[in-house]
Parts: C-alpha cells; structure tokens; sequence
C-alpha cells in the first residue's frame, strides 16, 4: 500500500499538528485503508486552541507503519 496525505500544519509550543477537516476532505467515507486511517486520527482527536487536531509524531508514526504494509 502506497498512501499519501497531504499535511497542513500549525505551529504551537513546539509541537506539529494536522488539522481533522483536511483529513475528512480527502478520506471521508472512502476506501477500507483510508477509513480505518481516518478512524485511526479520531482516536488520537485533541482540542487545541479550538481546533480539532493532532499530534504530528503520532501521525507520522501511522503513515511510516502503513507504507510498510
């Protein structure tokens, strides 16, 4: 599997994040891979600063572990 994602991200005390509504628009209820990747970042869903978002190393981490299957 050869997944790709396209990334916006923020920067706040030190840390990267990826933003829930830019992963909705691209993997909403899509392929099998893409809604178990999607399901994947809502389990790691914070709020920050009124955003839905998430920790980078986090999402990095999934998408190494992805393009290795």
């Amino acid at each position: 599997m050869n997944l790709k994602i396209k990334i916006t991200f923020d920067y706040d005390e030190k840390l990267y994040y990826v933003f829930v509504d830019e992963i909705k628009e691209l993997y909403g209820e899509g392929e099998t891979e893409e809604k178990a990747f999607l399901d994947f970042l809502i389990r790691y869903e914070n709020d920050f600063s009124g955003h839905k978002c998430f920790n980078i190393q986090s999402v990095q981490n999934k998408i190494l572990q992805l393009n290795k299957q």
